[in-house]
């Protein structure tokens, strides 16, 4: 169904806002992010039918384009993301240039990987990657 609104919805009505699906206990596993997350007045679930249909087309791009990727980059991502599909992550690690794009997947990390339970490991691969450049 969600597909079927994807490829309808932008054309007719581009500004139409519906929930976006997630839930905020995949977001970290620790709680008091997820209590956070929840409490937050300026958190909404609403997505316009434009900003999906940017977000599914602009991904395969990206994903498209990574063999000529050339802006030095650290993908961090999450291997137990349940809100963000990580594939898409793990595809552009596995074309893009082995000396542009750095990747590291934390297994078994939710989709805040800089909010979980045990960050450290997170802050630890973003810092020696920006000392061995900066």
């Amino acid at each position: 169904m969600q597909r079927l609104l994807l490829r309808t919805l932008p054309r007719i009505a581009p500004n139409l806002r519906v929930g976006n699906g997630l839930d905020a206990r995949w977001l970290s596993h620790d709680p008091g992010v997820v209590a956070a997350y929840r409490a937050d007045p300026l958190v909404h679930d609403r997505i316009s039918a434009r900003l999906a249909r940017f977000i599914t087309r602009g991904g395969a791009h990206v994903v498209a384009a990574a063999t000529q990727w050339r802006v030095p980059t650290l993908l961090l991502y999450a291997g137990d993301d349940r809100l963000v599909d990580p594939a898409g992550s793990r595809a552009f690690a596995r074309a893009a240039p082995r000396d542009v794009v750095s990747s590291r997947c934390f297994d078994g990390a939710f989709h805040e990987i800089f909010n979980e339970a045990d960050a450290q490991p997170a802050f630890d691969t973003l810092r020696e990657w920006l000392q061995a450049r900066f």
